[in-house]
């Protein structure tokens, strides 16, 4: 008994933030965040999963956090689709921010439930650089600019969310470059750090030719529709770049080929020199243009 008692202390005094995944929140499902206390292995689907409110494959505080600012709701969310979408370099992760469910990367809360009333959910991860990319460019956190490092984080990430469409954004010439093709490059870029290249997938792996599933036409004059003066446009010819921007697009379509529930996979380059308040505009306007397609299928 007193352990439930201080989970319920503990409950109240982290009151805030941000929604979930699940149909209501009350008692039964505070007890289940009490049954799987601590455990760390919860990717959906699995017994723990309903307790993880937070989703990140663990029930923790930031669990409680997440239940308690729905307590008593009858219907806190209907179970949505994922976009995952993932930055690199500014601005694309400080575009991204509203959609972290990380309260240090988004204080302000995450905006990713329901985005646009469409029946998709938003998660995005990013790495940060509080040096600067000069001093630091593999930056720290989630997707850092590393080849291994990336690997590792998809890999995590798709199996907590089984995301059913993959957006990946990072620093290129833009402005807002949609990437068409995504073929296996005849050698990579060198990295940070040793290993400096890609050990997985490998070339044998991957399929020869990926191009996005994304609506690439769509989501061009979605942009342009929004920000007349943003020279959105697709990349048709060529491959993007032979560096992480290439290795996270070749991730996210190959994943999309591999996995029924993923429906679409694409990769955006954006310049540095397009403002963060523009490319959080853009950004809105790409996910729009995603969900407006599917939902009209």
């Amino acid at each position: 008994m007193k352990s439930l008692s201080v989970k319920l202390l503990v409950f109240v005094l982290f009151c805030s933030l941000t929604s979930t995944l699940f149909a209501s929140a009350g008692l039964v499902e505070f007890a289940l965040v009490a049954q799987h206390w601590l455990s760390d292995d919860c990717p959906i689907g699995s017994d723990c999963s309903a307790a993880d409110w937070y989703v990140d494959g663990a029930v923790d505080i930031y669990d409680i956090r997440q239940l308690a600012i729905n307590w008593l709701e009858d219907e806190v969310a209907i179970t949505h689709k994922v976009i995952l979408v993932t930055g690199y370099w500014p601005p694309t992760n400080e575009m991204l921010r509203p959609f972290s469910t990380n309260p240090t990367q988004n204080p302000d809360g995450w905006q990713g439930r329901n985005f646009n009333n469409s029946g998709y959910d938003v998660y995005a991860y990013f790495p940060e650089f509080p040096n600067g990319t000069g001093p630091d460019p593999k930056g720290q956190g989630d997707f850092e600019v590393d080849y291994q490092d990336t690997y590792a984080d998809f890999v995590r990430i798709t199996n907590l969310l089984r995301p059913s469409v993959v957006l990946s954004y990072g620093n290129g010439a833009g402005p807002w470059e949609i990437e068409y093709n995504a073929p296996w490059p005849n050698n990579w870029v060198s990295d940070f750090l040793d290993p400096k290249k890609p050990d997985q997938p490998t070339a044998e792996t991957c399929p020869p030719n990926l191009t996005a599933t994304l609506p690439v036409e769509d989501i061009k004059a979605a942009v342009i529709a929004d920000l007349p003066g943003m020279n959105a446009w697709i990349d048709y010819q060529a491959d993007p770049g032979n560096f992480l921007c290439h290795y996270m697009a070749l991730l996210g379509m190959k994943y999309q080929t591999e996995n029924d529930h993923c429906e679409a996979a694409g990769f955006i380059h954006v310049s540095g020199g397009v403002t963060v308040d523009d490319a959080k505009t853009a950004n809105l306007a790409t996910l729009r243009a995603i969900t407006d397609w599917k939902n009209n299928e």
